[in-house]
């Protein structure tokens, strides 16, 4: 939910009053006439799974690309705001290569085009294209890849590319992990401009405990070389760093890593894989985590994205991090101000839920952590939001549990509960960007949708929220 304030008083005044309602809506608020003050962002930053988490920015757009266990395709997230965020999927990797993706980087050149670089099938390709969302192309020809698996080490994996571009200039590519959650291997080359060949043969420049997810990050004439070790299904998964005078080291493991660990109280767990990125003179940190409660879906946890601000001290190490789900004040941000207005509702209910922490209230508590599901074995099923009163309504916006999964649906409205009207169908695949967003312009108080099937492969069906936009005035329509 996003608070608008309808008049000024003072700078201040409203910065108490917003700062005092987020802490006490636990949802995301925004001054929008204060950049100094920023906004906070809640933990969660997304729904849905998704892992290796890498951001890009061109002008006033945030570009988020992760590895996804929600779809088969390679996908990116986009923002003005890191609150209202649409999904996309990628033209490339071509499913000629795989059909799923690990560990997506990209970065912008020295000749300002988007450099894409990931593991498909454990060998690492590389892309380009001249825009943030593509289309992409390999810069190889005949689908070739960058680095084939054991191409250099027969014991090293041959995933995880992190390319780095110094001062002066010069790209490095840094990769590695190793088999079985053991002996992590991590490699490192210069990069001729191509930006897919190497001026030298790469070296090994593996540190101190050091299991995979390299990233490179330079402050202050100090190189960090930034890692994951552990196993990323369990509590033991967490990132580490070490220091250098060079970018290919050689590394030494700072005197504060590990940096950012499951939590002793249980509620965060596995953190890990991550990416640095800096706005506003402020360092942040991007990474995955266990969703809570656990949910395991073939063996694998379910992954979310989280945001914390990182330090740095003045010798050089890095602080600790405590992760919370409070949020974090990104700073130099704005809400939004064209999205329109997400109308509350009062409550919900359902066809059946998977017990008290999937129960329809899930569906609209402004977590991104947090969903109303059923059992694959309840389908077809329903959910009934109650708005309370009856309000002029304009879209409705289902975030299902799958992002851009295959769910076909149709959505009704009514004034008492009674008589329904339809208000929208779809199925949830065909769309060109997620979460979709059916617009109609309707007066009522309960909004209800059926999700009537899902892919059989989907062993529940739910909703991460069910977003309900009225225009700003809350007007009802005569």
């Amino acid at each position: 939910m996003t608070c608008r304030n309808k008049r000024n008083f003072s700078s201040f005044g409203w910065a108490i009053i917003l700062l005092w309602i987020c802490i006490s809506c636990n949802n995301t608020f925004s001054k929008k006439d204060n950049d100094e003050l920023g906004i906070i962002i809640n933990n969660p930053v997304l729904p849905g799974d998704f892992a290796d988490p890498c951001i890009v920015q061109l002008k006033d757009t945030f570009y988020l690309y992760a590895a996804s266990g929600d779809t088969k395709h390679a996908i990116v997230w986009y923002s003005t705001d890191f609150q209202n965020w649409k999904m996309r999927r990628l033209n490339w990797p071509t499913t000629a290569l795989g059909s799923y993706i690990w560990s997506p980087n990209v970065v912008k050149g020295k000749d300002n085009r988007y450099y894409f670089y990931t593991s498909v099938e454990s060998n690492i390709y590389v892309g380009v294209a001249d825009h943030p969302m593509g289309p992409f192309h390999n810069l190889l020809p005949n689908e070739q890849p960058l680095i084939r698996n054991r191409q250099y080490w027969n014991d090293m994996h041959t995933i995880d590319a992190d390319c780095f571009i110094d001062d002066d200039g010069q790209a490095y590519l840094y990769w590695g992990s190793g088999f079985d959650y053991r002996n992590g291997k991590c490699a490192a080359a210069r990069l001729n401009d191509d930006m897919c060949s190497f001026k030298e043969e790469p070296r090994l420049i593996t540190p101190r405990n050091f299991f995979e997810g390299p990233r490179m990050v330079k402050r202050n004439n100090i190189y960090y070389l930034m890692y994951s070790d552990g196993v990323f299904m369990d509590d033991t998964y967490k990132v580490r760093y070490a220091t250098s005078k060079s970018p290919l080291g050689p590394f030494v493991e700072g005197a504060t890593s590990p940096i950012l660990t499951s939590s002793e109280d249980g509620q965060i767990r596995g953190p890990g894989h991550h990416s640095i990125f800096r706005k506003n003179d402020k360092d942040y940190i991007i990474y995955h985590r266990h969703a809570i409660p656990v949910s395991f879906s073939n063996s694998s946890p379910l992954r979310q994205i989280c945001i914390d601000e990182i330090h740095f001290e003045e010798n050089g190490s890095i602080k600790k991090i405590e992760p919370n789900s409070d949020g974090v004040q990104l700073l130099g941000v704005k809400s939004d101000a064209n999205v329109i207005n997400r109308l509350d509702i009062k409550k919900a209910t359902a066809s059946s839920d998977d017990g008290k922490e999937y129960n329809p209230g899930k569906a609209f508590d402004g977590n991104n952590g947090t969903l109303w599901s059923v059992s694959a074995k309840n389908i077809p099923a329903w959910f009934n939001a109650d708005l309370g009163s009856v309000r002029a309504v304009e879209a409705c916006s289902p975030v299902f549990d799958h992002i851009d999964g295959n769910y076909d649906y149709i959505i009704e409205y009514s004034t008492n509960n009674k008589k329904w009207h339809p208000f929208g169908i779809g199925n949830n695949s065909m769309a060109n960007e997620w979460p979709v967003t059916i617009s109609k312009k309707v007066n009522a108080r309960y909004i209800r949708i059926h999700i009537y099937s899902q892919d059989k492969d989907f062993y529940r069906c739910g909703l991460w929220e069910f977003n309900i936009f009225g225009p700003p005035n809350n007007e009802i329509r005569i």
